[in-house]
Parts: structure tokens; sequence; C-alpha cells
């Protein structure tokens, strides 16, 4: 099956600015995301792979948060 849904591959650096778009704190971040702050934390380390799903959900959140606005 053919991935039709192109997402952008985000690094830790962008994970770092998504929180910062959304002025959370890592431990907030990861509450949202549903996973402890430890592993949120070790996903903004240098090196870190983001996946396609922590991609999609913090693309999700932030689409949330926008209409809610």
């Amino acid at each position: 099956m053919q991935d039709t849904l192109k997402l952008p591959a985000w690094g830790p650096e962008d994970l770092k600015a998504w929180r910062g778009r959304l002025k959370l704190k890592q431990e907030e971040a990861a509450a949202l995301l549903g996973i402890s702050r430890r592993a949120y934390g070790s996903r903004e380390q240098p090196g870190a792979t983001i996946s396609r799903e922590t991609v999609m959900a913090c693309l999700y959140i932030e689409q949330q948060r926008k209409e809610v606005a």
C-alpha cells in the first residue's frame, strides 16, 4: 500500500519547536502525547528519531488548539 499522507520528517529540534509554539513544558507535552516526561525528554535529545505517529499526534494537537482559540 502506498503512503498517501505526506508528512515532514521531524528531528528533535522540530519537536522542541512544536512545544515552544504551544508554550508547553515538557511535562505538559508528554501528558498530551500520553507518554512519560522522561520518554518525551529523550525525544528532544540530539540524534533522537521522531516517529511518524508522534509527528501526526503533534500536528493534530496543534490543529485542535488552533480551532479552540
